[in-house]
């Protein structure tokens, strides 16, 4: 399955269990899961119904994958939370089409709210504002989009490395020119600037 998304043109990562799937969701960000129901240990089942409960991952996309026979599994999946299934095998046609329909129905009819809110602060995406306890705030693009960030994944501890692949992909970015941002970031948020935390040696979290 990973070659022939690959071959589709996605980017994937592959875990052995629904274990080391959650922890990797801990380091970095993804667009969408395509999720076995059998895996060992803890159950494909029970990670969807895990993501669905954290506020971090509950807008994650999942494609529940069962066997063809399994209808019950199917109607728990969806319960449990995940947006779409399909059988094994899956057929290389079906599982690109339906991923990418499943993506574009995220884009465009489940979309993050377009304000966010944390306490004394407001960000409009699509009008581009931000508001520090009812005062507007000016911020560069690349500062917009990393509050953004932060804003949308509050309270996650996110990876420079995650950061760096949603704000720079595919450029070359110094640690150094992240850490300016943040710190210009800082000081346009004022006596809110305490939210944004620098995580020694991983990364930074939003937290109020």
């Amino acid at each position: 399955m990973s070659q022939i998304l690959q071959k589709a043109g996605f980017k994937t990562e592959t875990a052995e269990s629904a274990e080391k799937g959650l922890e990797e969701l801990r380091h970095a960000l993804y667009d969408a899961i395509v999720l076995d129901v059998n895996l060992p240990g803890l159950s494909g089942m029970k990670m969807c119904e895990l993501l669905k409960q954290d506020p971090s991952t509950v807008r994650l996309p999942i494609i529940m994958l069962t066997a063809e026979s399994d209808s019950r599994s199917k109607v728990q999946g969806l319960v449990t939370g995940a947006d779409d299934y399909i059988t094994k095998p899956p057929v290389p046609e079906e599982l690109v089409a339906r991923l990418n329909a499943l993506l574009r129905r995220v884009k465009y009819a489940g979309a993050p709210a377009q304000v966010l809110e944390v306490k004394d602060l407001r960000m409009d995406l699509d009008r581009h504002e931000v508001f520090v306890q009812g005062k507007s705030v000016p911020l560069r693009p690349k500062e917009f989009q990393l509050l953004a960030l932060f804003l949308e994944k509050k309270g996650r501890a996110l990876p420079r490395s995650a950061i760096f692949e949603t704000l720079w992909p595919g450029e070359l970015v110094t640690e150094h020119t992240l850490e300016v941002h943040v710190n210009h970031l800082r000081d346009k948020l004022g006596p809110l600037s305490t939210y944004l935390q620098t995580i020694p040696g991983f990364g930074y979290k939003f937290q109020d």
